[in-house]
C-alpha cells in the first residue's frame, strides 16, 4: 500500500479543501443546452490529489488516524454537494449519486402519510400521468 505523495494528513486535508473550493468543471448537455458544471466525483478528487485512481484514497483511509479523517471529510463534502443539488437542482441525479455512495437521501418523513404528488412526463404526445403516494409501511398505496 504505497500512497505516498503527502507527508502529512494535514497537507492532504488542505488539498481536499482546495478541490471543493475550486473544483474541475465539465460540460453537460440537457435538452439541447450546454452547461458547465463542477465535476465532483471521487475519481476527479483522486486525480486532483495526484493519484491515478480512487483506490489510492481508499488505501489512505486504511492508514487510520488523521488520514482516515481527511478522507471522511472528502466524502462528507461530496455528500453535501449532492444533497444541496437535490434540494436546489437535479434531485433525481442527486438521489442516485447518494445511493451509489451508500447514503440514504435525507427526507422529512415523520411517519405521517404525505399528500399525493402528480408527475406528468412531457412527450411528443401525452401518454401517461403518474400518481405517486407515500404510505406507512405495510399499507397499500394508491
Amino acid at each position: 500500500m504505497n500512497v505516498g505523495r503527502y507527508d502529512s494528513h494535514g497537507l492532504l486535508r488542505k488539498k481536499i479543501i482546495e478541490f471543493f473550493e475550486d473544483p474541475p468543471m465539465t460540460e453537460v448537455y440537457h435538452k439541447g443546452e450546454r452547461y458547465t458544471v463542477p465535476k465532483i466525483t471521487t475519481q476527479s478528487l483522486a486525480v486532483h490529489l495526484g493519484y491515478s485512481s480512487k483506490q489510492s484514497l481508499y488505501d489512505l483511509e486504511k492508514k487510520g488516524d488523521g488520514w482516515a479523517d481527511a478522507i471522511h471529510l472528502a466524502r462528507s463534502l461530496t455528500k453535501e454537494y449532492y444533497e444541496l443539488h437535490g434540494q436546489h437542482g437535479n434531485g433525481s441525479f442527486a438521489s442516485w449519486m447518494l445511493s451509489v455512495m451508500g447514503e440514504k437521501p435525507q427526507s422529512d418523513d415523520d411517519g405521517e402519510q404525505a399528500e399525493p404528488m402528480t408527475i406528468t412526463f412531457e412527450t411528443a404526445e401525452p401518454v401517461a400521468e403518474v400518481k405517486i403516494t407515500k404510505g406507512k409501511k405495510g399499507k397499500k398505496c394508491d
